[in-house]
């Protein structure tokens, strides 16, 4: 059954995604035919994930229709991603993602690094066909079997330290209580949107196969720190920071990150810079097939334009 199992988690995970750049910021961004398939084939694909809804209606847009409508022509470079198991060469490429994991200069991030790479069973990474550079990666740790670690010791300290007043009895017994995971999703900015679903919904498939393996991943919740990009200048004059922000000012590196808000049980902000705010939120395992089926429905929207 272990044999069969880890055949499943490569052939899973060396699906190839192609996407084509934006070329004109003012227009829309246009992929490759095959990929908006693609899109639309696992959205079909997913009655099995959760609750049924009704795909959201939306027009197509092929190269051919845009270039007919816009009168212009677009020039296309198509680039293949990989989404594959975490290796030890991956180190260096993860290490850097984390780097400002926690906001502090002192923290562990290689002993965080570390951990990711001891579980070769759970975790993907992203890259480029060809290339040993990482544009990306996805795991789940366990936070009260690695808390005497001292990154991720430094992780609690700095949710409970970031928590509103009203919430910190609530965020402290939740980190120190067993069956939490913590959710670790990081990746560069140009990576398309579309490797989403398939990233999330391999990361949960893989914490089940660790279960049924007798592995400690058996959560009933999740812990997920990410940010987004805002833009606090205007007329060249600094604005005030905002810890509550509306959605049309929140700019998502990882579009994914505001349906986990929405489903979010509780959350707080950090305001890190003028121009970048930390989210710190804890979700339950009992709302990962929704959620799983509401990205593939949010990146399809987005995609399809």
């Amino acid at each position: 059954q272990g044999l069969v199992m880890e055949a499943q988690r490569n052939q899973k995970k060396v699906r190839i995604v192609k996407a084509a750049p934006k070329t004109d910021t003012r227009a829309v961004g246009v992929a490759a035919d095959d990929n908006k398939k693609r899109v639309r084939e696992e959205v079909s694909d997913s009655a099995s994930v959760g609750e049924n809804e009704d795909v959201p209606e939306w027009e197509e847009i092929t190269v051919e229709t845009w270039e007919k409508k816009s009168g212009k022509k677009l020039k296309t470079i198509e680039i293949e991603f990989d989404v594959r198991v975490i290796e030890d060469i991956d180190f260096k490429s993860i290490r850097r993602f984390l780097a400002n994991y926690t906001q502090k200069p002192s923290f562990d991030v290689t002993g965080l690094t570390e951990l990711i790479l001891g579980q070769d069973y759970l975790g993907s990474v992203i890259k480029q066909v060809g290339d040993v550079e990482s544009f990306g990666f996805i795991t789940v740790l366990n936070l009260f079997d690695h808390r005497a670690e001292t990154s991720m010791k430094q992780i609690i300290e700095f949710i409970e330290a970031g928590a509103p007043k009203d919430q910190k009895t609530k965020w402290r017994q939740l980190l120190n209580s067993a069956g939490v995971g913590l959710l670790i999703n990081e990746r560069l900015p140009n990576v398309p949107h579309t490797l989403a679903p398939n990233l999330h919904e391999t990361i949960y498939e893989e914490i089940e196969w660790a279960v049924e393996d007798g592995k400690s991943f058996k959560f009933d919740t999740f812990v997920y720190i990410t940010s987004f990009q805002h833009e606090d200048v205007q007329g060249g004059a600094r604005q005030p920071r905002k810890k509550q922000r509306t959605e049309e000012e929140r700019n998502w590196i990882k579009k994914e990150d505001s349906i986990y808000l929405q489903m979010a049980t509780q959350h707080f902000f950090v305001p890190v810079t003028h121009s970048e705010t930390r989210v710190v939120m804890t979700f339950s395992a009992k709302i990962v097939a929704k959620l799983l089926n509401d990205i593939k429905f949010k990146i399809l929207q987005d995609y399809a334009w």
